[in-house]
């Protein structure tokens, strides 16, 4: 028994394959206690003695054997359990039969009640679960097991699946197959072979699911045996059925619906299936699913209201539990509505949309339920398109080019209705006048011909001429056009058309020119106190004035005057006659401008540029300016150019013997390493405005010569001692000092 049964488990144990003619159709494994059966200790010596290098293995006779020499004992569980890593070789048996079949195995193991659990080599999966990772082992109710961190395991309801295509040969079609059949479970021998945490949460979800299939057995057994036989464990009571239906209360009409039977209580676990209520029938397209222990009600588009029931039933008794469900209906109405382009909610007057414009418009479910299902229908402007959001479909028609209509239908289960909305489109009118003549000069007397048109507008536009008409001339209308004629045009004249419709108006104006000539002009320099007294254009001096003129050579009409910018600081432009004037007041800097001239003919431009001088000057610099310099000392002195216009060239003029002179930049370099006589040099200065000159005159300081003879220590030059005799073969030393 399992648990606190009254009797404990025993176990036998079947060989099969080994290298031996004997051991190849099957042997029982005596237990130590001499029995074919045994508790857990004696099995788990008995099976130390196995070898694992068996082949031309046949499960099925072993199966066999066991089924028949093994006594079961009445009203407990009968399991057995196969472990192989190769498929199955049908070999002939004992008697030199034919081999076993599958139906015969199985049959046999119903007519005994057995239940078969197989550990071979294939792969079980969770599908869906943690990217279908692979399972310890796969119930035939198709729960699987899967390793969970630190050797133990997790049950997945109704995910489980055994890879037929991953068997060793035969495994899956002769073993799994029948397993599942019997009500048992497949297990992977590679995942138990892999040892420490995935062996150990293997070995717990074996016996955990192994007690519970044994417990179902027990408990089945007794139940069905009547009386009970004193071998059946307490605690296998039964307990009446509970469920529970669940599902929406009230959906639109349409829509799908599911409801879902669950068995909340009950031991055995009950069976549980869906029934119609009394005196009505399941909706048109139901469909019922079951998946475990639950099963579920699928109606697809739900038309009506309706009531269904769920009947669980065990060998407890059975119980009902109902819902009902309504289903809304109302028919449809839809609304169409212009709305902004721009945004979706923003409803609009239903004006005309100009040519070339976007119009756009929104359906919506005004009322219905469910909510229609909305469509445009019939023809549709040229590239329209329609979106959707939320409920609500749009039509937007960009680049309008005509009036149009749209019809918008909304459909549920609860009927059919239609909206339309029609769109004008209008465009303003683009008015042109066209002509022989239009742009070109007319010649002294020749004929002129202009014409109004309107080439797009909608509605047409009306035309009409705007102006007075020209002399000699006359107007008239030619078809969709309005036209002014002159035979003998013989002065410049302007006319103006106007074209009106509901859109809006435009007009367009045209001239003719009559004896036009390109306009030329000339620019020179004029006398600041005379503007009629031209000058040379000779450089001026800087803060000079200078005063320039513009003169219209040529042009018909006469051409607009006026100076180019930008003009130099202080200048100050003015008309005089047809001429213009541009004074600069102190100029600093050469400059140039520009003189255009301006007619409906074209324009002409005359450049001059004035060119400006300043005298030079120039400074002397340096370190003994101004002072004596002490004979033997060094000089350095710097011609510099302070002003002028060009920049002038500065040089030495006067150099005297054993100055070196040199460039630094823009300045002129004079040095004496060494001074002995006083001396004067000429800085000089040129540019094109005229020559400066700067003298320097250095002074080297003089004085008479002064010394000094005293006698010295010959020992310390710096130790003075008196004139006393000297001894004969003695020393004297002697010193001389310059004094002055």
């Amino acid at each position: 028994g399992i648990g606190a049964g009254l009797l404990p488990n025993q176990f036998g144990l079947v060989v099969f394959a080994k290298d031996h003619p004997d051991h190849i159709k099957g042997r029982i494994i005596t237990m130590p206690n001499g029995e074919q059966m045994g508790y857990a200790s004696e099995f788990n010596d008995a099976r130390k003695g196995l070898a694992l290098n068996g082949r031309l293995e046949d499960m099925y006779l072993a199966m066999n054997l066991a089924l028949d020499n093994y006594p079961l004992r009445q009203g407990l569980a009968c399991q057995l359990i196969g472990v192989t890593d190769e498929g199955r070789y049908k070999l002939t048996q004992p008697d030199g039969s034919a081999p076993l079949t599958y139906n015969y195995i199985l049959q046999k193991m119903i007519a005994r009640g057995c239940i078969l659990n197989v550990v071979v080599n294939e792969q079980m999966k969770s599908m869906g679960e943690a990217n279908d990772q692979p399972a310890l082992g796969v119930s035939s109710n198709n729960d699987s097991a899967m390793e969970v961190p630190g050797g133990n395991f997790k049950i997945i309801r109704g995910k489980g699946r055994a890879f037929a295509e991953s068997g060793h040969g035969s495994t899956h079609k002769d073993y799994v197959k029948m397993a599942m059949a019997l009500g048992g479970a497949a297990w992977d021998l590679n995942l138990l072979r892999k040892g420490g945490d995935t062996a150990a949460a293997f070995t717990k979800a074996f016996i955990d699911l192994k007690v519970k299939e044994i417990s179902k057995q027990v408990c089945e057994r007794c139940y069905c045996d009547a009386p009970p036989t004193a071998d059946c464990r307490p605690g296998c009571l039964g307990e009446p059925p509970l469920v529970d239906i669940t599902g929406p209360s009230e959906v639109e009409a349409g829509k799908n619906v599911t409801f879902e039977c669950v068995p909340v209580a009950g031991d055995p676990i009950p069976e549980v299936e869906f029934k119609p209520a009394e005196g009505t029938s399941f909706p048109t397209g139901y469909r019922i699913e079951k998946v475990g222990d639950v099963i579920r009600l699928h109606v697809p588009a739900a038309a009506e209201s309706f009531c269904v029931d769920c009947f669980g039933n065990n060998l407890e008794g059975d119980t009902t539990d109902s819902h009902c469900i309504n289903v809304l209906n109302e028919p449809p109405v839809v609304q169409v509505d212009r709305v902004n382009p721009s945004g979706v909610d923003n409803v609009i007057p239903n004006n005309p949309v100009l040519r070339g414009g976007t119009a756009r418009l929104r359906c919506i479910p005004a009322a219905g339920v469910p909510s229609p299902t909305l469509t445009w229908e019939g023809q549709r402007p040229a590239q329209a398109f329609v979106t959707e959001v939320d409920d609500n479909i749009f039509i937007t028609v960009p680049n309008a080019q005509a009036d149009f209509c749209v019809n918008c239908v909304g459909r549920s289960f609860a009927g059919e209705h239609s909206d339309s909305k029609c769109v004008t489109v209008h465009e303003s009118p683009d008015v042109e006048i066209t002509g022989t003549n239009n742009g070109n000069p007319v010649v002294y007397g020749g004929p002129v011909r202009l014409e109004c048109i309107s080439p797009t507008g909608l509605p047409p536009p009306t035309l009409r001429w705007d102006s007075q008409l020209p002399t000699g001339g006359r107007f008239s209308e030619e078809n969709n056009k309005i036209v002014v004629t002159v035979e003998a045009v013989t002065k410049d004249f302007c006319v103006t058309c106007v074209g009106t419709n509901a859109a809006g108006s435009d007009s367009d104006s045209e001239c003719v020119r009559v004896r036009q000539e390109p306009p030329e002009v000339k620019a020179d320099r004029v006398n600041p106190l005379n503007e009629n007294q031209p000058v040379p254009n000779d450089p001026i001096l800087r803060g000079g004035t200078a005063l320039i003129r513009c003169v219209p050579i040529a042009g018909i009409p006469p051409p607009r005057l006026e100076w180019e910018r930008p003009q130099p600081p202080r200048s100050f432009p003015a008309n005089s006659g047809n001429n213009t004037l541009l004074r600069v007041n102190g100029v600093q800097q050469n400059f140039c401008v520009n003189c255009i001239g301006i007619s409906d003919t074209g324009r002409d431009n005359d450049r001059i540029c004035i060119t400006v001088h300043e005298p030079p000057e120039v400074e002397i610099t340096g370190t003994n300016r101004g002072n004596p310099v002490v004979y033997g000392g060094p000089v350095e002195l710097h011609c510099i150019p302070v002003k002028g216009m060009p920049n002038p060239t500065v040089r030495w003029s006067n150099i005297p013997l054993g100055a070196e002179s040199s460039r630094e930049g823009d300045r002129a370099v004079l040095k004496f390493q060494r001074v002995t006589q006083s001396f004067c040099v000429d800085c000089i200065g040129n540019n094109a405005a005229g020559t400066d000159t700067k003298r320097e005159c250095v002074d080297v300081l003089q004085e008479p010569p002064l010394v000094n003879v005293d006698r010295i220590n010959p020992n310390s030059e710096d130790q003075t001692v008196p004139n006393n005799p000297v001894i004969r073969g003695g020393t004297a030393r002697l010193r001389c000092v310059p004094v002055a």
